[in-house]
């Protein structure tokens, strides 16, 4: 995808800056040799991008496409609403700080690169203006489809985060709690809960951790002894205040004795903590670092043990659906396309943002829609070009992979709701969607319908 959308914004800055806690125990190590953070952070950006570039395109592959009512894509509402999905699950996890930073790596390669491939706002724009041409209702039954359902999605993303997530669950209840007295109150609650965890836990240093009970038990006896001190012999007066002085040193002693079995028990409780931590973190750390590995090796090697299966896709069955996987051509310039479109869409793209509109948004998809509506001209006249079937398949894949990876429609919708979630005039996120939905409405069918014009007048002469 792109770094111009406001959750991508200075990628760099958030990811050196809430992890900067971990980059002590980190060794900054490529390829054996020490190397500068900034660098350390760009490779490996990059490869996560590219292994969920990848991924997705594998994804993309094998998805058929699912045509109703004269070419509406039921295909297309769900991988935007899978998208939107995901992205509003991964804005929640991303606010969580002091993550590994290949965590938060892998977290943008998904919204910068996987969303992108899943999602496209370029074939929304097209499949709208081509039913226009054939039903009028399939125009706005598209456009609003798409947008119900990617909201519903994103939704139903965020909430199973805090559902699963209690690091997520905090941090959106901080972020809810802007009243200072509140949230003194709810950390309050919180540390009075992860009290009784450790007493539940250390039952054994529970009971020696206060010592009121011992000044308790002194003063009830000495005032036992005080109570009756009428009709006493003066001989049985100092026999009680020899009894009352033992009786004191007795209870400073056991005092004393508390306090040191408390502060010996405090020392031992202090260490197992600070062990149980360093313990985790590394298991944590080593886990982590498992995961990831497995995670890259899986992005990188299934779109290789993919293409002995796409050579075997010609002798599937003829009920199978191989819209998409007939030839190994199709894959290769598929596989292609997708990698391309997600690089070229930040490269595209800027961070600039003016009237609450993000302009790196709207410029990566107004190029989409640009090049989809002049490569739709390209297949319309095809006939005056080329009808080779390698150019027809390669224009019909730079519209469908190219242009929509190139493209956003989930960091569109995460933007959009995310201003909409933020207490400012509704009419910003209006402004923000709007903006992106008609002038590249209006883009796409000028561009389509003027260059049919031009021909058709040419051909009269």
């Amino acid at each position: 995808m792109h770094e111009g959308s406001a959750l991508l914004e200075g990628g760099e800055r958030i990811i050196s800056d809430e992890t900067s806690f971990w980059w002590s125990k980190e060794k900054l190590f490529l390829f054996g040799r020490r190397v500068k953070v900034s660098t350390y952070i760009q490779f490996w950006k990059y490869v996560w991008l590219f292994a969920a570039a990848f991924f997705g395109s594998f994804f993309e592959f094998w998805i058929p496409d699912w045509i109703i009512f004269e070419q509406i894509n039921l295909t297309n509402y769900f991988k935007n609403a899978f998208g939107s999905f995901l992205a509003g699950m991964i804005t929640l996890l991303e606010q969580v700080k002091f993550h590994k930073p290949q965590t938060y790596f892998f977290y943008e390669s998904i919204t910068g690169s996987l969303c992108s491939v899943i999602t496209t706002f370029g074939n929304v724009i097209e499949d709208s203006g081509t039913q226009l041409q054939i039903h009028p209702w399939g125009c706005p039954a598209i456009l609003f489809g798409n947008l119900i359902c990617s909201f519903i999605f994103r939704k139903f993303g965020k909430y199973l985060a805090r559902k699963f997530n209690k690091d997520v669950s905090y941090a959106y209840k901080m972020k809810k709690l802007d009243d200072e007295d509140n949230r003194i109150l709810f950390e309050f609650s919180l540390a009075q809960q992860n009290s009784l965890k450790e007493n539940q836990l250390f039952p054994e240093f529970e009971n020696n951790f206060s010592g009121e009970h011992d000044y308790q038990n002194f003063l009830e006896k000495e005032n036992e002894l005080h109570s009756n001190n009428e009709n006493i012999t003066p001989l049985k007066k100092i026999k009680k205040r020899f009894k009352i002085n033992k009786m004191k040193k007795r209870e400073h002693k056991n005092y004393l004795e508390n306090e040191i079995l408390k502060r010996r028990n405090l020392k031992i409780y202090q260490k197992h903590i600070e062990k149980k931590a360093n313990q985790k973190f590394l298991n944590s750390s080593l886990k982590l670092e498992m995961y990831h590995k497995i995670i890259l090796i899986i992005c990188f090697t299934l779109p290789i043990i993919n293409i002995p299966l796409v050579k075997i896709s010609k002798y599937f069955p003829t009920d199978v659906d191989k819209s998409n996987k007939k030839l190994e051509f199709y894959y290769y310039i598929m596989f292609f396309w997708n990698v391309v479109g997600v690089f070229a869409g930040r490269f595209i793209s800027g961070s600039s943002s003016k009237w609450n509109v993000q302009w790196g948004t709207f410029r990566v998809n107004m190029v989409s829609v640009i090049f989809i509506a002049l490569a739709h001209n390209l297949l319309k006249f095809k006939g005056y070009i080329s009808q080779s079937f390698q150019f027809i398949m390669t224009v019909k894949y730079f519209i469908s992979d190219f242009c929509g990876s190139e493209s956003g429609w989930a960091i569109l919708i995460e933007e959009t709701a995310t201003l909409y979630e933020a207490p400012i005039p509704k009419k910003i996120p209006m402004r923000n969607l709007t903006m992106n939905l008609f002038f590249g409405f209006i883009v796409y069918i000028f561009l389509v319908w003027i260059i049919q014009i031009t021909f058709f007048f040419q051909s009269l002469e």
